[in-house]
């Protein structure tokens, strides 16, 4: 911060105080010295940070850039920080500033009689009304900047005296530099060039300094463009942060929206699962306890038949035995005709199973938040979608996908959606990479037969041939091989199966119905009844045969 931007003599005083503080050992600077990055430290400071590593080196505590030193005692041979000597002037000058607060006058440096009322900037010294009328009338003062005592604290800076201070030459101390060696670049004094500077070639410092400014400040026009290079990058990243911030609390309300939209779509698909299992279940119990019911109605019918014949041949008599015997065999010939093995197997079946099908892929892990940017306009279809396809085949076709320049993008498809859509219902295609770069497998497994699209979308853009129509017709299984060849049937007219897979057979030369079980290497007849008629349980021309979720014929 510029010291003339200091609101207060107080705060001046303070900012010049950090300024004047070394970094290490957090005193005011003793013997400064300037490293080559420009940063300052006490000479003493300096040595104890020397370290050797085959070289000796000094590494700026502030930037970290490493010095190379001859020895520990080349730190005596920095520059020394004469900026510094400056800034202690400014320090002393500002503490000679009375207190706003103070009622107290300030008596003058020169008579020490009267208050002072002014200011000499070239003394450094507050001046009373004589004093200061002095210096007006004395030749060698008369050029001196006198400033009056109320605009002290107003002009702060105004405080620093404008004498010159001296810089004695680092090799002769008591003698001050004077001249400038422009062989060996270094300030030198008089009696440097009778010593080591002889022959070199040297100006007085005054006459170099007017050509080293010009120099320095051609030198610093190209720092000057790259600070505002600097300057606008600093302000380009500020801008990245805001909208990386900002970003990441949209995308965050995003993930929450989506994360709550897909757990109320797994709660909505949850209870149509469980629904269609209740249903499946219940209508397989129904079927059970039908069932249940007609085997303990045989049962009992059975039970009462044994324990009629059972009682009359314990406690009848002949005579009672032999007027019943006939009604009891034509009741067991009733019973046994009637009994039938293949009705005693359960008409269902514990066979009940949950596929997920694509509900998994929800919980793979993927890379849910990424950077590059797709296209969606240079995204396309590589090769041309199936416009017909088979409930329970799987469909595959190739999408390209492009990033903003049009190269091949082979980054991760957060952005990328595909889905096969009808009016109704909505399936999740999973899409895997290919191996040319760029390519991607779009592919699913049709389950309703209706008219569907296929929807390819980048950030809810559609791609080139996207969206793309395609009808789902319902799978009808090939039955031009036969696996097992059911022999002498007297021409077959309807076919069905029941529940265990039983397959049941009408025939219209001799009108009957046959049961056969392909259980085994070949089929097998399990039962066969009816016959030509109109009378229950015959059949006149029979043209086809089904079962009802019970197996009723």
């Amino acid at each position: 911060m510029s010291l003339s931007d200091l609101a207060t003599t107080e705060k001046l005083l303070k900012d010049v105080k950090d300024q004047l503080t070394c970094h290490v050992c957090l005193g005011l600077y003793t013997d400064p010295k300037i490293l080559p990055c420009l940063h300052v430290f006490c000479r003493r400071c300096l040595e104890s940070l020397a370290v050797t590593h085959g070289e000796t080196c000094v590494t700026c505590p502030t930037c970290c850039h490493e010095t190379g030193l001859t020895s520990s005692t080349a730190v005596a041979e920095l520059l020394p920080a004469f900026h510094i000597h400056h800034l202690f002037d400014i320090h002393d000058a500002l503490q000679k500033i009375p207190p706003s607060s103070s009622s107290t006058p300030t008596p003058c440096n020169k008579c020490r009689q009267f208050v002072s009322t002014a200011y000499c900037r070239n003394c450094g010294q507050y001046i009373c009304d004589e004093c200061a009328n002095v210096h007006k009338l004395w030749g060698e003062l008369a050029s001196h900047a006198v400033i009056s005592i109320d605009k002290v604290r107003e002009y702060a800076l105004e405080m620093v005296p404008l004498k010159t201070t001296a810089l004695p030459c680092p090799k002769h101390l008591h003698k001050n530099i004077e001249l400038y060696c422009e062989t060996c670049e270094v300030l030198i004094c008089h009696y440097c060039t009778v010593q080591r500077h002889k022959t070199h070639r040297y100006d007085l410092v005054a006459d170099t300094y007017a050509s080293r400014k010009r120099a320095v400040e051609a030198s610093m026009k190209p720092l000057r463009g790259h600070v505002s290079e600097v300057r606008t990058a600093l302000d380009n990243i500020d801008r990245s942060v805001e909208g990386i911030t900002s970003q990441r609390a949209a995308l965050e309300d995003d993930i929450n929206r989506t994360i709550e939209q897909l757990h109320m779509e797994l709660e909505h698909r949850k209870r149509e699962f469980v629904c269609q299992l209740h249903d499946l279940a219940q209508e397989k119990l129904r079927a059970l306890a039908a069932q249940r019911a007609e085997v303990e109605h045989t049962l009992t019918q059975m039970s009462t038949t044994m324990a009629f014949a059972d009682d009359r041949l314990r406690v009848g008599s002949p005579a009672e035995v032999v007027m019943v015997l006939t009604l009891i065999s034509a009741r067991v010939d009733t019973l046994c005709h009637q009994h039938e093995p293949e009705r005693l197997e359960p008409r269902q079946r514990a066979n009940l199973i949950f596929i997920p099908g694509n509900l998994w892929e929800l919980c793979k892990p993927v890379e849910a938040i990424c950077t590059a940017p797709i296209c969606p306009s240079k995204c396309l279809v590589g090769e041309e979608i199936p416009t017909i396809a088979v409930t329970g085949q799987k469909v595959a076709f190739t999408v390209v996908m492009k990033d903003g320049y049009g190269e091949p993008y082979t980054g991760a498809l957060l952005s990328v959606t595909a889905e096969l859509v009808s009016p109704t219902a909505r399936l999740l295609c999973s899409v895997n990479k290919a191996k040319a770069q760029g390519h991607y497998t779009v592919s699913c497994v049709p389950t309703i037969p209706k008219d569907h699209e296929f929807h390819i979308q980048v950030n809810g853009v559609h791609i080139q041939g996207s969206p793309s129509p395609v009808h789902i017709m319902r799978a009808v299984q090939d039955i031009t091989k036969p696996v097992k060849i059911v022999k002498k049937l007297k021409k077959p007219r309807g076919i069905t199966c029941n529940s265990r897979g039983d397959l049941i057979v009408v025939e219209t030369d001799f009108p009957r119905v046959s049961v056969h079980t392909l259980r085994g290497s070949s089929p097998k007849c399990l039962t066969k009844f009816g016959s030509f008629g109109s009378t229950p349980g015959q059949f006149n021309n029979p043209d086809g045969i089904t079962v009802d979720g019970s197996d009723n014929r």
